[in-house]
């Protein structure tokens, strides 16, 4: 008894000793409440540099952190944060299915989809391509707002049950986040398009392109803290073995994985712990 005792002691001493990597939406809340609006107003001095140089060095600076230019700094930022919701839905896909097998979880899978052609489209720009139903010349370069209306409104007809069934905080939490970024993608986008083609492309229009990518970056850094905190919640842990093919979406004892692969030596485990509460629910 006494050694079993011991032996549990050292598996507890050793797993304490092992290196973690943690994961925290606190970073992102820092981004939402500090970076977002500090790369707009950096956004908007730089348009203002533009316009007053003709030197091509300072203007193809000014172009890398203006945020509606296409190959911006904020454009990368915001491709990793499409990229990487994907994966988190992904990854909650993945836990609940491992907690309880349902067609229900199977959402999470069309969300990590969505996610995954929205960082696509950030890179390759397809839905400038997108051409208007209707007043094809005067909607030539935001024609795109006519289908992404269809996109959000079909998505939202698909996904009824999900919020009528999901878990309330999270499902309104994702409503809020997916909010915001159609508010900026669809909502100011169409104001800008309409500004641009009946006035023309000035700097009110500048401001107005910055106030939507600027929206859709909180929308999306946001719903990027609601699924990390939500993987917190679920305990979700990611385990990885030396030597051979193991993943796991949630937590199996150090006993257990030995059974299972004898002539395996432990890996590193890394884990994210509940998240602590934050944010709007």
């Amino acid at each position: 008894m006494t050694s079993e005792v011991m032996c549990e002691s050292d598996r507890a001493s050793s797993a304490l000793n092992e290196p973690r990597i943690q994961l925290s939406a606190k970073y992102l809340w820092v981004l939402i409440i500090f970076g977002i609006p500090a790369m707009a107003v950096l956004s908007v001095i730089m348009m203002e540099i533009k316009s007053l140089t003709d030197n091509d060095l300072i203007e193809e600076i000014a172009d890398r952190f203006i945020l509606n230019n296409e190959t911006s700094f904020p454009t990368l930022l915001s491709y990793l944060l499409m990229f990487t919701a994907s994966q988190l839905s992904l990854l909650v896909f993945f836990t609940q299915q491992k907690k309880q097998r349902a067609l229900f979880n199977l959402y999470w899978l069309l969300i990590a989809l969505f996610f995954l052609v929205l960082a696509y489209d950030e890179v390759a720009q397809v839905h400038e391509k997108i051409p208007p139903p209707i007043a094809k010349q005067r909607f030539k370069d935001h024609g795109w707002v006519f289908a992404g209306v269809a996109v959000a409104l079909t998505l939202a007809i698909c996904f009824i049950p999900f919020f009528r069934k999901g878990p309330q905080p999270l499902v309104r939490q994702l409503f809020w986040g997916a909010a915001i970024f159609l508010s900026g993608a669809i909502v100011i986008e169409a104001i800008g398009g309409a500004y641009a083609d009946f006035v023309t492309k000035d700097r009110i229009y500048g401001l107005i392109a910055v106030l939507e990518e600027s929206v859709e970056l909180l929308g999306i850094a946001y719903l990027n803290a609601v699924l990390v905190e939500h993987l917190g919640r679920l305990s979700f842990v990611l385990s990885f073995v030396r030597g051979g093919e193991h993943w796991l979406a949630a937590p199996e004892s150090e006993t257990r994985q030995k059974a299972r692969f004898p002539e395996k030596k432990m890996g590193t485990t890394y884990t994210t712990e509940p998240a602590h509460e934050s944010g709007a629910s």
